[in-house]
This record gives C-alpha cells, sequence and structure tokens, in this order.
C-alpha cells in the first residue's frame, strides 16, 4: 500500500522526538513507584501533586480503559522545554502507576519533564511537556525584642501532597563560632516563628533553621540562610539612630548640646558687639 509525504511523516515524528532524546545535566534520584492505580491509556498528562526544594511528586491522570502500560519512561530536562532530555527513570510491568517522586533537584531551579508509556494497543503515547520551578531555601529573618532576646521567623514555600509530606523545622544556633546545636524542633509546616531567649551580652550567636521534607518515605533537609546576632547590642527605640547603644547615644546627645551651647553664646557675644559699636558711632550730645 502506498503512503502520501503527510502519512508518512505523521508516522516518523513521534519516532524521531524519542529516539533523539539526550543526556543533560544533574540527574535526579530515580522514580518511586505507588501501588495501587488506574489501568493507562494512550491519552496521558503530567501533574505535580506535591513539591519542596529539592523534590517533585508526578502524576498521570489518565482515562481507565483496557490498554494497560507495559512500562514507564520519565524525561527530564534542566534546559528548556525542547530538552535536550534525561531519561531518569524507567518503570518496567508499570500498569497501574499512581506516581512517581524524584530528589536530588536544585532549589529555585526550572525544570521540564515528560512521561512516556508503552502499552499493548498504541504502542508508546507521550504526555505533554510539564515545567515544574522549584521552591527556594527558607528565608530566615531575625528582629531583637530585647537586650537578650531574639524574635526568628522564615517562610516555606513547598506545597505538600502525593507522596510527599512535611517532617519538622530544626532551629539551630551556634554560639562564638561553635558547632551547631538544636535549640527547637517544630512538627507543624505552619509554625514559622521562634522566640530564643537568654542571650549573653559578651557572645555573638548566628541561627538558622533546617527544613526535613519526607519523599516517598525518604528524609530530605535544606538549611535556609544564616543570621547573625551580637546579644551586646541594645534594640533599637523611636528615638534612637539604628545600631547606636544607649551609651552611644547618650555621649552623642552630649556633644550636640555643647555645640548648640557654643552656638548660642557666640551669638549673644556677637550681638552685644554690634551695640557697643553702634553706641560709640553716635554724635555727642549738643550743650
Amino acid at each position: 500500500m502506498a503512503y502520501g509525504s503527510g502519512a508518512v511523516l505523521a508516522l516518523l515524528i513521534p519516532l524521531l522526538f524519542i529516539v533523539g532524546v539526550a543526556a543533560s545535566g544533574t540527574t535526579p534520584a530515580s522514580a518511586k513507584l505507588a501501588s495501587g492505580g488506574t489501568p493507562i491509556e494512550s491519552a496521558i498528562y503530567l501533574a505535580a501533586d506535591g513539591v519542596t526544594p529539592t523534590g517533585v511528586s508526578l502524576v498521570a491522570n489518565v482515562t481507565s480503559g483496557p490498554c494497560a502500560a507495559n512500562s514507564w519512561d520519565f524525561y527530564w530536562s534542566d534546559v528548556s522545554s525542547a530538552g535536550p532530555w534525561t531519561l531518569v527513570s524507567s518503570l518496567p510491568n508499570a500498569a497501574y502507576l499512581d506516581s512517581a517522586t524524584f530528589s536530588n533537584l536544585t532549589p529555585g531551579a526550572p525544570g521540564w519533564w515528560y512521561a512516556a508509556d508503552s502499552n499493548e494497543c498504541t504502542g508508546t503515547a507521550i504526555s505533554p511537556t510539564l515545567e515544574i520551578f522549584q521552591p527556594a531555601v527558607a528565608t530566615l529573618s531575625s528582629v531583637r525584642i530585647s537586650p537578650g532576646a531574639v524574635f526568628l521567623d522564615w517562610d516555606n514555600l513547598a506545597v505538600y501532597g502525593g507522596q510527599i509530606h512535611f517532617g519538622s523545622y530544626y532551629v539551630e544556633q551556634s554560639v562564638n563560632g561553635a558547632p551547631w546545636t538544636a535549640l527547637g524542633n517544630l512538627t507543624s509546616p505552619t509554625a514559622t516563628a521562634f522566640n530564643v531567649s537568654g542571650l549573653s551580652p559578651t557572645y555573638s550567636y548566628a541561627f538558622q533553621v533546617a527544613t526535613t521534607d519526607v519523599i516517598s518515605g525518604a528524609s530530605s533537609t535544606t538549611l535556609s540562610n544564616v543570621v547573625y546576632v551580637n546579644a551586646s547590642t541594645e534594640p533599637a527605640s523611636s528615638h534612637e539612630p539604628a545600631g547606636l547603644t544607649g551609651v552611644e547615644w547618650g555621649f552623642l546627645t552630649l556633644i550636640v548640646a555643647l555645640v548648640a551651647t557654643f552656638i548660642a553664646a557666640a551669638w549673644i557675644i556677637r550681638r552685644r558687639g554690634k551695640t557697643r559699636d553702634a553706641t560709640s558711632a553716635l554724635p555727642p550730645p549738643e550743650v
């Protein structure tokens, strides 16, 4: 049977697309398969039901039918939606795929994904490309609330769902450059604040937050930025320039008062001198 040029191209393009995938970048860790699921048909597409700074949970949404998949292949690119592509996981005998998780990704970086399933009816089917931005790690900030206490707060940009779950926050402290020690363990993803008290005026402190997420049963921990606190520095008030201690502010006030007094005294002396000169310049009274 003869085929037209359009039919030939329609047959060749999917084949060339699959053969032409190329390796690129750092490869994420292998996928882990969930149990259960729905028989796979050729009409597939990907969605992300969970994402952390270093991990993602992908789910293949399909319509049930008689054509179960024989295997699943997942492709990833850290360059663009056009590739080049890295085959990051092959799941044979995965007729009932719920979702697959990937870890070892770069926080704050974009990535592109697609899935291909091989089934008994249509051969290989390819999903549309899915773009995912990995969230950044937590941003930590501090506010002095007294000479010996500091208030810490941070954010968490992860989306929990699928096979990705929150683990805990560990608030960590280093005193005078010593190794990190844990101050507190918070087990709720919304508990993103912590008070630290009892700071010594003779020590310097550093703080960070370790966020632990659970990706398909395995723990993954990321660290926030580090904030530094010098406990000997008084908290700034609305009447004091930020960065000055109470002693420095008192000394500055004294200097300003002395300068103002000197200027006032000089003005009075100059005024009296002008008055005296004006009086001496008057003509003598007539007799």
